[in-house]
């Protein structure tokens, strides 16, 4: 073997290997040149399964060589305009959602500047602007909607 060399010896492995087989059959060569180990049986099945591999990767190679022959195609203009409308709808929504989003954040922190407290001496509620520590009986406009777990206990 090392008389060979590693490479040769591989070479030979390969080359007996191609030398030998058949189907149905797949004869394994031994280190020694000339030689083969007991060949191993392939079932028919898996067989066909190669084949079938072999068959739909041609298929796929030869679509694939068609297409590039044909080269690049280009969409119609009805195409580009359907493409152009999706794309302006899908611009559209997203802007739409956006905007909800803001409006939403910007009612939350709103709110969120109002604080609800109870008056121990008439047990009213009141309203607390925590920015500017304002105070006043009636809820603020963007309040008068939302209930504050504050408002749900004492109520």
């Amino acid at each position: 073997v090392t008389a060979l060399g590693p490479r040769k010896v591989i070479q030979k492995f390969i080359e007996e290997y191609h030398k030998n087989r058949s189907p149905g059959r797949i004869a394994v060569p031994s280190a020694t040149p000339g030689r083969l180990v007991q060949p191993l049986q392939v079932s028919r099945s898996v067989e066909k399964s190669i084949e079938r591999s072999r068959r739909e990767r041609e298929r796929e190679l030869s679509r694939e060589i068609e297409r590039r022959k044909k080269g690049p195609q280009h969409p119609t203009i009805d195409e580009l305009e359907t493409k152009l409308i999706e794309a302006q709808v899908s611009i559209s929504r997203q802007q739409r959602l956006r905007e909800q989003q803001q409006q939403q954040q910007q009612q939350r922190q709103q709110v969120e500047e109002w604080s609800v407290y109870v008056d121990p001496n008439t047990n009213r509620l009141y309203y607390a602007n925590n920015r500017t520590q304002q105070t006043q009986w009636e809820p603020p406009p963007d309040m008068r909607t939302v209930r504050t777990d504050a408002m749900n206990d004492v109520l």
